[in-house]
């Protein structure tokens, strides 16, 4: 599959966000009335003002999430995908509207995942790669979405099953899946994504086998 069959003509790039003026956060429901124990999922989101470096409550989601990957769609909206309930990994999305500061629910993914990370691509594209499905299997297979349609199809396979593994940009050419859990132990090996030809090949080995890491372009 070649990504050139999805890309919309016409998308540009998230400016950054300005907060609301006049916006409050409602109070979120407490997790099935349980204090903040280690096992709890949370639907409550925190705001960081970067201005006094302080956390406020930020909007609620529709479900509760672990596990769930983030990214941004376009200047006014956010994507929360998947991630774990409590009961079972989620196939559900929600975007955030920033003008409103609610969330709504988001297209379907083709997979259940937790554990899963997201990147951005150009043209308006995101892939979802990794993470764990049901019965706790690892996952090999990615999803990708198309903004035009809004509607998650099938994307290439990475080279190993990863969950809890980062995923980032490295170029216009180029996306780097790092780390992870495989089911049998972390690892310390890379799938790279060609984005021209939308297919994995083995990357470069880290110095440490890691899982639940998190990676950003310098």
């Amino acid at each position: 599959m070649r990504a050139e069959r999805l890309w919309p003509v016409e998308w540009t790039a998230p400016r950054p966000w300005t907060p609301p003026t006049s916006w409050t956060s409602p109070p979120c429901p407490s997790p099935r009335g349980r204090s903040c124990a280690r096992s709890t999922r949370f639907s409550s989101t925190e705001l960081l003002s970067t201005d006094t470096m302080t956390f406020a409550p930020g909007p609620c989601m529709a479900n509760r999430r672990s596990g769930c990957a983030i990214a941004r769609l376009t200047d006014r909206h956010i994507l929360v995908l998947g991630g774990f309930d409590g009961v079972s990994s989620l196939d559900t999305t929600e975007i955030l509207d920033l003008g409103t500061m609610q969330f709504t629910p988001g297209p379907q993914m083709c997979t259940r995942r937790r554990g899963c990370a997201a990147v951005l691509l150009d043209h308006g594209l995101l892939i979802v790669v990794g993470g764990i499905a049901e019965g706790n299997t690892r996952l090999d297979s990615t999803d990708i979405l198309n903004f035009a349609t809004m509607i998650f199809c099938p994307g290439p396979r990475m080279v190993i099953k990863r969950s809890a593994c980062a995923a980032v940009r490295l170029d216009r050419h180029r996306v780097i899946v790092v780390g992870g859990f495989d089911g049998d132990g972390h690892v310390d090996s890379t799938d790279v994504l060609d984005l021209p030809t939308m297919t994995f090949s083995p990357g470069p080995r880290m110095r440490t086998r890691r899982a639940a890491c998190t990676a950003v372009s310098l």
